[in-house]
């Protein structure tokens, strides 16, 4: 938690020193910032709750096999499970009271990680930083086009909606990645849940569970940041290159289209590349569909289930639609003959 707040602000120092024309102000940061906040009120009662849930599990997980072996009257049978009860509980509960700490620094060193392979500052990676790096290239052909030709109202349509494109372009790179660390928090966030619902032998893969979906969601950061840091970096030369070319923003629209393709491209790769690369990595390393999941679960990955969901529910009531008109056009033709 320390280090995220350091990031934010530095990201705030940033942002003050060299804002671009257009900024979103730390929005994004400041969202996931009070989503954190929010949570940590309600953290700590969570946690006494959940202590209290695991400390009956255990009970209840240890009277059953001592009922059993009393009725067998072999107590020393009863030793085994006691001991290895003993040790999952205290397993349990050292994980309970240090899941907050040890979950943010997975998710903070991955960041880390990227930052340090990537060489990107941490101020530029952060949901705002990303957002305004694409708003460096949006002011550039907007501080370019100024305020539009009112004697070309065709021309300034198309720059008016060719710009709008880029702008959400970028706009939804930063909202991806954002929902990611809100994913990545709030799975770690829910962990005394889970934690808790651990402590009967029927139920202690949930435990196991969690932790490989908050060490995979480390991994999905990691893919990410990489991704985004690759790309701000190819933003920056591309917005370098459309000052160069300012005087012909407007008399020529090939630098439009060609920011919009660029737009295009930088948002695909951070939807759909981080994906790509965890799906591949789930399969060959941990085996089974753990990377088709998690892929499901990331927000672009979300976004696709919505989609396919919908698509489904659409064919289900063009179907159904078809069977009515086609029900009421028999019953129609038999009342005719009648």
């Amino acid at each position: 938690m320390t280090s995220h707040l350091l990031i934010m602000a530095v990201s705030g120092a940033a942002a003050a020193s060299a804002a671009p024309t257009f900024s979103d102000h730390l929005l994004l940061n400041d969202v996931l910032l009070r989503i954190v906040e929010a949570v940590m009120v309600y953290y700590p009662t969570l946690v006494l709750i959940m202590s209290g849930l695991l400390a009956g599990l255990a009970v209840l997980h240890l009277a059953m096999p001592a009922i059993h072996s009393i009725g067998r009257g072999n107590l020393t049978s009863l030793l085994p499970d006691f001991a290895i009860t003993l040790l999952r509980i205290g397993l349990l509960l050292v994980c309970m009271d240090n899941v907050a700490d040890w979950g943010n620094d997975i998710i903070d060193g991955m960041q880390q990680v990227a930052s340090n392979v990537t060489g990107a500052s941490p101020a530029t990676i952060t949901p705002s930083g990303v957002f305004n790096t694409g708003l460096g290239l949006y002011s550039t052909l907007e501080d370019a086009y100024g305020t539009g030709g009112w004697w070309h109202p065709i021309l300034t349509i198309e720059h008016a909606v060719l710009l709008t494109i880029i702008f959400l372009a970028f706009f939804a790179a930063a909202v991806i990645y954002l929902l990611t660390l809100i994913a990545a928090r709030w799975v770690i966030y829910t962990g005394p849940i889970w934690i808790a619902l651990a402590a009967l032998e029927q139920t202690y893969d949930s435990f196991i569970q969690w932790g490989v979906k908050l060490i995979g969601l480390g991994v999905y950061v990691l893919l990410q940041i990489m991704v985004i840091a690759v790309g701000l970096t190819l933003v920056q030369s591309w917005s370098a290159e459309l000052t160069n070319n300012a005087a012909a923003i407007t008399s020529n629209l090939y630098w439009l289209l060609r920011s919009l393709a660029e737009a295009a491209v930088f948002c695909w790769m951070v939807a759909y590349i981080p994906n790509y690369m965890l799906s591949l990595v789930g399969h060959s390393l941990i085996g089974g569909e753990f990377g088709h999941e998690l892929a499901s679960g990331t927000p672009s990955g979300v976004l696709r289930a919505a989609a396919s969901t919908l698509k489904g529910a659409g064919r289900a009531g063009a179907g159904a639609a078809k069977s009515i008109s086609e029900g009421s056009h028999h019953r129609s033709i038999k009342t005719f003959k009648n």
